[in-house]
């Protein structure tokens, strides 16, 4: 089941904080080092999330599912410098119990979608090397691997 797509506002900050650090924790168990994982605080990641929704130039969105916030994405200009004409997905994240739902295909779709209404022809993201899961999403929406 997927949901309204639609822009984040400031008072979607906490609620995208906690679904950010749920999905973390969830998708990224086993990849990077659990004290990591454990450390991260929704109060922390929600200061974040609100400095991000003020940047010029970033968009958010969200799935909002009756009033419920289950996935987000953001996406703007490449913060590298050499790649000027580029967007850049800088994240995408889904609750976990929303995983395979439908919800991240959503969200990917409105990056794209995002990116074109921007006037960027390419688009790029980042991933850890070794989270197959991610790689294959990312490559099922037509995302292609560069090294």
């Amino acid at each position: 089941m997927t949901g309204r797509l639609r822009p984040a506002c400031a008072d979607d900050a906490p609620a995208i904080a906690g679904l950010l650090v749920a999905s973390c924790r969830a998708a990224h168990a086993g990849l990077v080092p659990q004290d990591f994982l454990d450390r991260l605080c929704p109060e922390t990641e929600c200061r974040r999330v609100q400095g991000a929704l003020r940047t010029e130039g970033r968009h958010t969105q969200v799935i909002d599912q009756q009033g419920e916030i289950v996935g987000f994405s953001s996406i703007g200009p490449a913060r590298n410098a050499g790649c000027r004409f580029s967007g850049e997905l800088y994240a995408l994240y889904v609750r976990p119990d929303r995983f395979r739902s439908g919800v991240g295909r959503q969200l990917l779709e409105g990056a794209v979608a995002g990116f074109q209404g921007l006037g960027y022809a390419r688009a790029f993201l980042w991933t850890l090397d070794c989270y197959e899961g991610a790689r294959r999403f990312y490559g099922a929406g037509g995302w292609e691997r560069e090294d």
